[in-house]
């Protein structure tokens, strides 16, 4: 198997470094025809250019302008190896070209956690902005909380479906004005549920402002850390807007008394479960106190954040995610945000399957140990449109649209017409050298008649 490399734009190799892309943080190339196609491909090998702008030609003329690429549904982390994926680059889109008839696909998948423990703590968002309405195809109206609280209910009453081991510990924590802790880990799921119906009845709808930081330093110190065999993780549900709780309002540099009266009525002074985490007093922000949890949690715990994506920047939540090697997810409907929620409280993933729209292939599951994708998928000459399916006990967790460009049969018709121009190039090359040896000969017998003819 071969991979070719086009050298395209000098930001090519800065996008897609050897160890591997997160495909499903890139933002999706949606329907339509892409003003130009550039041939993407394996670190280390180029391409000619002459061959590689006729197939980027070929690729543009027969792109399909109704179909969208890259990450169609993401519940799970998703890295591929260059050159695999589809991206959007110098105002077109990438697309790996491939010299045979096989795609090798290698890569990793997240949530593969091997540890003879695991404690997750689920945090709900049910702040004032989580009433916001939705719609969903099929549905009707609601509102982003009424979701969250759906999704969870559902991935709750999966649990002793999928889980067959009492080694999976599971709490709940909810925040708005401020935090409550709705129920300790446990392995006891109908107890959850129990209490996630009495946390319903008595906040059917969400208020108060976004308490987010007492909420993730609850849940940190209800996770277990005195037990190294254990796998910590926080799941953080939200509909995305940045924390702002109160607590850390500096009311000392108000000119006036009236200014300073009106903000210590704004502090938020609720208490919070876990206070002697909470910096309410000097100069802070809930963002500052965001990012300084983040570095206290790095290699204690994970925060995945699970975004009910409404419009909104998620960019603290995706450092969050990063900070704390978790994972940042996005969701937009129920099924999405069950699908997601599977694999973040399980902390694992059953198969990844590959399929070749274009032809129908399939291949067998390549997850291997530790979550490392391996295995081939057979290819058509020409354009192909490939699918990765992640599922997690909880039906399809994650798909991956990419289009990938066989081209073995234009690479030998460039291999061969190579080898015909360098057998007339020997051919013309023996002719001068034989010419050249003749000439030679002649001016050699010319010298030795000049010398004999003199008296």
């Amino acid at each position: 198997m071969i991979f070719l490399v086009a050298a395209g734009p000098a930001s090519l190799d800065r996008r897609s470094p050897s160890e591997g892309v997160r495909v499903d943080l890139i933002a999706q190339i949606p329907a339509g025809v892409p003003s130009r196609v550039w041939a993407r491909t394996a670190p280390g090998v180029s391409l000619p250019q002459d061959l590689r702008r006729a197939l980027e030609r070929q690729l543009l003329a027969e792109w399909p302008a109704a179909t969208a690429y890259g990450s169609l549904e993401g519940g799970v982390a998703l890295t591929l190896e260059p050159p695999l994926g589809n991206f959007s680059l110098a105002g077109g889109v990438a697309v790996p070209i491939v010299a045979g008839d096989q795609l090798e696909i290698a890569g990793r998948v997240g949530r593969a956690v091997d540890a003879e423990r695991r404690r997750v703590v689920i945090i709900v968002d049910a702040s004032a902005s989580s009433n916001a309405p939705v719609e969903e195809a099929g549905q009707g109206a609601g509102s982003v909380l009424a979701m969250e609280r759906e999704a969870l209910r559902r991935v709750l009453e999966s649990l002793p479906r999928l889980n067959q081991r009492e080694t999976l510990e599971v709490g709940i924590v909810a925040f708005g004005e401020t935090t409550w802790e709705v129920a300790q880990p446990t392995s006891d799921y109908p107890a959850l549920l129990a209490a996630l119906d009495e946390f319903e009845a008595a906040h059917p709808v969400g208020h108060g402002r976004t308490d987010t930081v007492c909420a993730l330093w609850t849940a940190f110190e209800r996770l277990d850390h005195r037990n190294p065999g254990t796998d910590n993780e926080i799941v953080l549900l939200t509909d995305g807007d940045l924390p702002h709780s109160g607590r850390f309002l500096d009311c000392s540099a108000r000119r006036s008394e009236r200014e300073r009266r009106g903000c210590m009525a704004r502090r938020n002074r609720t208490s919070c479960p876990a206070p002697a985490r909470v910096r309410s007093k000097g100069r802070s922000s809930d963002l500052r106190e965001l990012n300084r949890l983040t570095r206290l949690f790095a290699g204690r715990a994970r925060v995945s954040p699970v975004v009910f994506k409404a419009s909104r920047r998620t960019n603290a939540y995706s450092r969050l995610a990063r900070g704390t090697r978790g994972t940042a997810i996005e969701a937009t409907s129920i099924g999405a945000l069950t699908t997601a929620l599977g694999p973040s409280v399980l902390g694992r993933v059953d198969s990844v399957l590959a399929q070749n729209l274009t032809s129908g292939t399939r291949a067998s599951d390549l997850l291997g140990p530790d979550g490392v994708l391996s295995g081939a998928l057979p290819l058509g000459a020409g354009a192909n449109d490939v699918e990765l399916f992640v599922d997690a006990g909880m039906g399809r967790s994650a798909r991956y649209r990419f289009r990938v460009y066989s081209a073995s049969r234009e690479v030998e018709e460039y291999l061969q017409a190579l080898r015909s121009r360098n057998l007339a190039l020997q051919a013309r090359l023996d002719a001068l050298q034989g010419e050249a040896s003749r000439r030679s000969s002649a001016r050699r017998a010319t010298r030795r008649v000049e010398v004999v003819s003199e008296p």
